[in-house]
């Protein structure tokens, strides 16, 4: 019996030994070299045949190392690509290789397969036609070996490489290692443990233990101000938490640190884990200040721009700048660009207390009519027209609708501080119509002024108009008529006669227009015979809400010499536009305030609106788009729409110098000077 037990040994022992064995087949890309031969290296002595498509060929002598003839000749070689053809493999007759002859490219990839050992690595090479090369691989063995650190989670290092971590049994297997000396390193925290080894076929088994005790990690607290700064430990960065606090729990030894962040003073040292935990609190200097203006009228809304970057609007408080020198610009309607180099101290704050150059006229623009007045193609209001403009070329041009625009050049001076230029009328542009009805001598009205009656031929200014004939008994006709420049159009209208109950009935004003006591909706088109809108707003009933009128302007919210006197008016309210606008409209100087006195010319009820009432109306995409398909549908003047370089005036004051403002490039507020040109749009309660 225990014969027989030694003869099984004997024959399982091997074959353990052979299983942890392993064998791969590498090519040596660095051994690919020209055959020298005679004067001419790498030509070869015999002619090399092309291949199938006359294409050249080239040789290759591979020798391999460590492997047998027999399995020599059991080697396929693997092309990678195409168009490369494998012209000769044969084993060669002396020494252990291959002779292959194959289509002879630039890059040129294969491999070697056999059945036992498996696929070889790939290979590029370089190949010319009609030379010989030399190349050479290896069958290597290597071996499984098994390494016990002595604890669990321990690193395996092997000639200096990363080889994995310990298991549940302290041991790491490791495959694939060549025969012969090797040195392995055992790391386990701060332990570390090295032994040189000398791997055979029967030596595969290796103990390299750690010290433990000297293992345990220890928790590192560091607390840095400022709280947004970067801490960095041996070269590995961590961010701090919102208290500015990093933990770590470390092992024992010697660490570096930097802390660093924008405008402080780095810090960078040591410290030492030994043991215990270590806490500390470090703080940086700091290597800044801070800038600041002050508030006054002229400087108030400048741009204020540091090394060409735009930091804001004036006054500025307490911004932060890094600690040096530093170019500061500031750019002001109506003044000189001012420009200073400042120098920042750590900590300090630099007051900039500039002294703005005047570099405007103060300009009164005349056309004797009422039409709008542009400046370089930018409007800035109606004739009349008085305030500042920067000194330097102007085409003045005088517009009114159905008129032909007039233009004026003009270049304004500084001096003398106070000009006034009377500029050309625009011209009116007209068309013919002709009005016929039955029965004749109606009365003919063209937006609600009469013009004569029936039948009659008129000169008209070009544009939309609203036609009404009218004669007591008869039904009015009414219609929208365009009439272009040059044009003659002729319209002959039977009118119809009114029944005896219709003529005894006493007109009211809702009679006149398209009020109506159903329900209205956001979007329905509003006209009591008074006053005519777009609904924005209802209420629950339907029967009561708010209008829009159907055109727009631009306007000052004040006057440019009334801005300059900083009154508060007290139009507080962010929800009644019409308690803002009464405010207004009862002052003695109320005419300074041309946006609501548009407004208000409309009728008593008609009023600027607050800014609330502004929201609902340019920023709720459904009101938005309801009112606006309406106004198309009617021929009024469109709200401007979000991502739109606009600006509508709300009557909602924010102080003596500004006024809300509602921007529908983003569809934000924000306050802006009150002498400002910026759209506005009538409202009125209903």
């Amino acid at each position: 019996m225990k014969q027989l037990i030694i003869l099984l040994l004997s024959i399982i022992a091997p074959v353990v030994v052979m299983a942890q064995m392993q064998r791969s087949l590498e090519i040596d890309a660095q051994s690919f070299a020209p055959v020298q031969q005679g004067a001419l290296t790498g030509v070869a002595i015999d002619k090399i045949q092309p291949d199938h498509s006359k294409r050249p060929c080239a040789r290759i002598k591979l020798r391999i190392n460590r492997m047998s003839r027999a399995d020599i000749d059991q080697l396929s070689v693997k092309i990678v690509g195409g168009n490369i053809a494998l012209m000769r493999r044969e084993v060669a007759t002396e020494g252990n290789g291959l002779i292959l002859e194959m289509t002879a490219k630039e890059q040129t990839r294969f491999y070697l397969h056999h059945d036992k050992y498996g696929d070889s690595n790939e290979v590029t090479l370089n190949l010319e036609g009609n030379k010989e090369y030399r190349l050479n691989a290896e069958l290597s063995v290597q071996q499984s070996i098994i390494i016990n650190g002595g604890v669990e989670g321990a690193e395996i290092y092997l000639d200096g490489e990363y080889k994995g971590i310990t298991n549940s049994a302290a041991e790491l297997t490791m495959e694939g290692i060549t025969m012969g000396s090797h040195k392995v390193r055992v790391v386990h925290g701060s332990a570390v443990t090295e032994r040189d080894i000398e791997v055979t076929t029967t030596s595969i088994h290796f103990r390299v233990e750690v010290n433990t005790a000297q293992s345990q990690p220890q928790w590192v607290v560091l607390q840095v101000e400022p709280k947004e700064a970067t801490v960095t430990i041996d070269k590995k960065m961590y961010i701090p938490d919102t208290q500015g606090i990093v933990e770590l729990l470390l092992p024992n030894d010697t660490y570096s640190y930097t802390i660093s962040a924008k405008d402080y003073y780095t810090e960078s040292s040591t410290f030492v884990v030994a043991g215990t935990k270590l806490q500390s609190s470090i703080s940086l200097r700091p290597a800044h200040g801070w800038l600041s203006t002050p508030e006054s009228e002229i400087l108030h809304g400048a741009a204020v721009f540091v090394d060409d970057e735009n930091i804001g609007t004036a006054p500025i408080k307490e911004y932060k700048l890094a600690s040096g020198q530093h170019r500061v610009r500031m750019i002001q309607k109506y003044y000189e660009v001012y420009e200073q180099n400042i120098t920042i101290d750590d900590g300090v704050t630099f007051t900039l207390s500039p002294t703005l150059v005047a570099d405007y006229v103060n300009v009164t623009l005349d056309a004797g009519t009422s039409c709008d007045i542009y400046a370089n193609n930018q409007l800035l209001g109606t004739s009349p027209w008085s305030g500042k403009l920067s000194q330097g070329s102007y085409i003045f041009e005088t517009r009114k609708e159905g008129h032909s625009s007039m233009q004026l050049s003009q270049t304004l001076t500084r001096e003398p501080m106070n000009q006034q230029f009377t500029l050309p009328a625009p011209t009116p542009i007209y068309g013919t119509i002709t009005v016929r009805s039955t029965p004749s001598l109606a009365h003919v009205l063209i937006d609600g002024k009469e013009i004569g009656t029936t039948p009659l031929t008129e000169n008209i200014i070009i544009g939309k108009h609203k036609l009404s004939i009218v004669a007591d008994g008869y039904t009015t006709y009414e219609k929208e008529i365009v009439v272009t420049k040059g044009g003659s159009e002729e319209i002959s209208v039977p009118l119809k006669a009114r029944s005896v109950a219709a003529v005894a009935q006493t007109p009211t004003s809702s009679s006149s227009g398209n009020a109506r006591k159903n329900a209205y909706k956001v979007g329905d088109y509003y006209d009591d015979g008074t006053k005519q809108g777009i609904v924005f707003y209802v209420d629950a009933t339907g029967q009561h809400g708010k209008i829009v009128s159907l055109d727009q302007v631009e306007k000052q919210w004040c006057s440019s010499a009334q801005f300059d006197k900083g009154i508060v008016v007290g139009a507080s309210s962010e929800s009644d536009g019409k308690a803002n606008t009464d405010k207004v409209m009862s002052r003695s100087d109320s005419a300074e305030y041309s946006a609501f006195v548009w407004c208000r010319a409309k009728g008593k009820d008609w009023y600027l609106p607050a800014i609330d009432e502004l929201k609902l109306l340019l920023l709720d995409s459904s009101v938005h788009e309801a009112v606006n398909r309406t106004l198309k549908k009617h021929r009024g003047d469109a709200l401007f729409s979000i991502g739109e370089h606009k600006c509508y005036w709300p009557s909602t004051e924010y102080n003596e110098f500004c006024a809300w403002g509602v921007y529908m490039i983003d569809g934000g507020t924000d306050y802006l000077n009150k002498n400002y040109y910026r759209y506005v749009r009538a409202v009125s309660a209903f």
